[in-house]
């Protein structure tokens, strides 16, 4: 239930700062009292910032990378270990090394 509840707050997050730009910088930029908010969340007038948020971004995006990277290979690794053994000193069963007829 942990998982859903983050999840679902990550998604609400996500929306906001997708819906909040979008709609107050796109759409309100006709607004003479939302031309500051527009220019603020304009890229091409905060190249500064707008690169802090993709370095960020881009970090996030590595990190993320790494983990699942990491389980995989952790996740492999496990799933070989629980093989049967091989035993290099008893010798065969002799049904599987006699010839079939």
């Amino acid at each position: 239930m942990g998982a859903y509840r983050l999840t679902t707050a990550f998604l609400v997050l996500g929306a906001t700062l997708y819906y909040g730009p979008l709609v107050f910088a796109v759409e309100g930029a006709d607004q003479d009292y939302l031309a500051g908010f527009a220019q603020a969340f304009t890229s091409s007038t905060n190249v500064d910032f707008a690169l802090n948020i993709m370095w960020v971004s881009l970090l996030g995006f590595v990190l993320v990378g790494g983990w699942l990277f990491i389980r995989a290979m952790n996740s492999a690794s496990r799933n070989m270990d629980t093989g049967r053994p091989i035993s290099h000193d008893q010798p065969q069963d002799a049904q599987t090394l006699t010839p079939a007829s």
